[in-house]
């Protein structure tokens, strides 16, 4: 659960960090919805989901998908995966560049480490924690 708190709170700040760049007069309630966890319930996986969200990154060739947040409805989605490497999420960060992903922002320490990539309407975090990676989805109009 100490893993899914660091890693889910990076996500959290980054994405809170990049509201500040929307010109959206609205983004900062969407951003409070987004993270409105009170009624969302985490969708537990065996599978990579299929959806507009999914569709503008490639699944993980490491890994395995554990659980999703549909937040859909606030432009947002947010996938966690298990059985993970630091190397593996680095080269998963690289496969992203490759497809046209730029970094915005990155920081690691000893436990945790984040990155901010952008892509036309869309944005990503990236975090990693022992063994685990959350990739965050949000779209940026």
């Amino acid at each position: 659960m100490k893993q899914f708190a660091l890693i889910f709170m990076a996500a959290v700040l980054a994405s809170c960090i990049l509201t500040g760049c929307s010109g959206r007069k609205d983004s900062v309630s969407n951003t409070q919805a987004a993270f409105n966890l009170a009624d969302v319930e985490p969708i537990y996986l065996t599978q990579w989901p299929d959806n507009e969200y999914t569709s503008q990154i490639p699944e993980p060739t490491h890994g395995k998908i554990n659980y999703v947040y549909d937040l859909s409805d606030t432009g947002r989605y947010a996938l966690f995966l298990k059985d993970i490497s630091e190397d593996a999420s680095k080269d998963y960060i690289g496969q992203l560049k490759g497809y046209g992903y730029t970094e915005m922002f990155s920081d690691e320490n000893a436990v945790s480490a984040g990155t901010v990539l952008a892509k036309e309407n869309s944005i990503l975090t990236i975090a990693y924690s022992d063994g685990m990676m959350s990739i965050l989805v949000a779209e940026n109009e």
